[in-house]
This record gives structure tokens, C-alpha cells and sequence, in this order.
């Protein structure tokens, strides 16, 4: 891996980490917003395993389908990444 794509991969996980780490520092930090997420069934109040602010947070099921969401984000980079790499390779023999 090269320098340029080790940043577009420091690049691409900086953005997954603030995608998944958004919600919750805003329903930490704003109460309306908790609120509103538990009313959204994004967070719930009950079996919750991961606690984002007081009496709300992620159950088993959530943090399944954030974990889903965030293995699919890295596989379409990973993908992206070795797609541009042979495409590279072929420009450069031809």
C-alpha cells in the first residue's frame, strides 16, 4: 500500500468513525435530541449494552446492525481501493 492510499484509508475511516460516532456525542450531549432518538427508535431505553447518555442507548440488535453497516462501509472502500490500485497497475503497462 503506498503513501496516497494509506491516506484515503486514514481518510475513509476518519469519516465511518464520525458517522458512528455522531449520533451518539449529539444524543449525549442534547437531551432533546436523546429524546427525539428513542421516539425515532434509534436508541432504546431497555437491554441496552452500550449507553449513550443516561436511561438511553444501543441493545444487542442495533449494535448488530451498526456493526453491519460498518463492515459494509470498510468492505466498499477495501473494494475501491484495490479496484483503483489495478486500475493504476493497467495505466502504467500500457
Amino acid at each position: 500500500m503506498n503513501e496516497d492510499e494509506q491516506d484515503y484509508t486514514i481518510a475513509a475511516l476518519a469519516v465511518i468513525g464520525m458517522i458512528v460516532i455522531a449520533p451518539g456525542a449529539i444524543a449525549a450531549m442534547f437531551e432533546p435530541a436523546r429524546v427525539w432518538l428513542v421516539q425515532a427508535h434509534v436508541l432504546t431505553t431497555s437491554g441496552v449494552l452500550i449507553p449513550i447518555g443516561p436511561g438511553a442507548g444501543l441493545d444487542l440488535g442495533r449494535v448488530l446492525i451498526l456493526a453491519v453497516i460498518v463492515l459494509a462501509l470498510a468492505a466498499g472502500i477495501g473494494l475501491a481501493l484495490r479496484r483503483k490500485t489495478r486500475d493504476e497497475k493497467r495505466k502504467a503497462q500500457q
